[in-house]
């Protein structure tokens, strides 16, 4: 395999809702999957539609940090650390940079986990539950309902300096006055049938009660 080929990554999105109401959070959790050595990497998050937010565009929430003796820390351990986790985007552009160290392979006991062929890097899993990075954007309560796009752009370079990007756009729908009430006809009709259960079951042990039998 040649240098410039060597090192591939892949960004993975999971959409917690992919269809909300005006003024709810986006949460996206967010993995890189790959293999190779980085020295430079970057998340851009493009600007989101104006009839979606108001000025925020969001931020990224991270289970990772690199503590005070330069030493990655991870899961509970790294939210325990006194340090904020959550790095507000900027105006200019969204970008979101991580330290490279994160591309590593986790250093596993391999009593507890089969020897993969290229190993798990800390942003490829979940840390004690908490996944590696989340990007969360409160929208506007007064958002228009529709559908809008959200581009993720992964921006990496080799050690041989070969810069590589990979796109994960995210679709979001906001729910239409209809869509937000359209569990409660659900709701309405369960209520009634169970309304309509219990009064038979009255009325049965009325029946029962007049002839008697009870």
């Amino acid at each position: 395999m040649s240098n410039e080929s060597a090192c591939r990554y892949t960004l993975v999105t999971n959409l917690h809702k992919p269809s909300i109401d005006a003024g709810e959070t986006i949460t996206c959790d967010l993995f890189i999957v790959g293999s190779g050595a980085v020295q430079r990497s970057q998340i851009f998050v493009g600007h989101s539609n104006p009839n979606l937010v108001d000025e925020n565009i969001g931020s990224v929430k991270t289970s990772l940090i690199i503590d005070e003796n330069d030493e990655i820390v991870y899961g509970d351990a790294a939210l325990d650390h006194a340090r904020d986790h959550t790095d507000d985007l900027s105006e200019a552009g969204g970008h979101y940079s991580f330290d490279n160290r994160y591309f590593e392979t986790i250093d596993y006991d391999l009593d507890e986990i089969e020897d993969l062929d290229f190993g798990v890097s800390f942003l490829e899993t979940r840390h004690d539950t908490h996944v590696p990075l989340q990007f969360q954007l409160p929208t506007s309560e007064n958002a228009k309902p529709g559908d809008y796009t959200i581009p993720l752009v992964l921006t990496y370079e080799s050690e041989e300096s070969v810069l590589r990007q990979t796109k994960e756009p995210i679709s979001i729908h906001i729910n239409d006055a209809r869509e937000q009430w359209e569990p409660w006809p659900t709701y309405a009709r369960i209520a009634i049938a169970v309304i309509g259960t219990v009064s038979l079951m009255l009325t049965a042990v009325s029946v029962a009660l007049t002839a008697g039998l009870l």
